[in-house]
């Protein structure tokens, strides 16, 4: 988490710390609230053991842990790469998504595919939205999944490996100015569209 806070900081200044949480970049070219980076304050992790047991009825994974130690989610790219959080209250400021929130509507698109029931992951994570980022109970494996599809298109060996491929892909992607360098034409005139990545690499 070190070396993503570096990276960050040295390409688009010092993360500035708001109600929630951390951000950089703010972007006035899609609104006076648009900020490039988001990361949010951690919360107690008993919070999220009690959400994966009740909720998802597994132990979180300790490769997540690690990731909750430091941050309850994050929206990186404008919200190209994001690990859902855990909303606990409503405020006026940005608020990570929300990991319950998101499976169910995830597992909501899948439900006329399969039986519920049979379906052995748990979604944490997005790129765009387009693509989901997804995970076994006991196993370091994380797969992707294309939105609305209920068998992955590739997997990564670990979290580490994951997180490297897209970060490091991302951070490539948007100038100094928090621009995204390829921005698909047919939204061109929508900054706020056209600023995130959705296609997967």
């Amino acid at each position: 988490m070190e070396l993503m806070i570096e990276k960050l900081e040295k390409k688009w200044g010092k993360l500035i710390a708001c109600e929630n949480g951390y951000f950089n970049c703010r972007l006035p070219f899609i609104s006076d609230d648009a900020k490039l980076n988001i990361l949010f304050k951690p919360i107690n992790l008993s919070e999220y053991e009690s959400v994966f047991l009740t909720v998802f009825h597994v132990e979180i994974p300790k490769w997540l842990i690690e990731f909750y130690i430091h941050y309850n989610g994050c929206r990186l790219f404008s919200d190209s790469l994001s690990i859902f959080g855990i909303q606990l209250f409503q405020t006026k400021d940005i608020l990570p998504f929300d990991i319950r929130v998101e499976n169910n509507h995830i597992i909501g698109k899948l439900s006329k595919k399969l039986k519920v029931h049979d379906f052995p992951y748990v979604f944490f994570g997005s790129l765009g939205g387009e693509f989901l980022f997804a995970f076994q109970p006991l196993s370091t494996i994380i797969y992707v999944f294309k939105s609305g599809e209920v068998e992955p298109i590739a997997h990564f060996a670990s979290f580490d490996l994951f997180w490297s491929h897209y970060f490091e892909g991302l951070i490539d992607e948007y100038d100094e100015m928090g621009k995204k360098i390829h921005v698909n034409k047919l939204y061109k005139d929508f900054p706020s569209i056209s600023n995130i990545t959705t296609d997967n690499f």
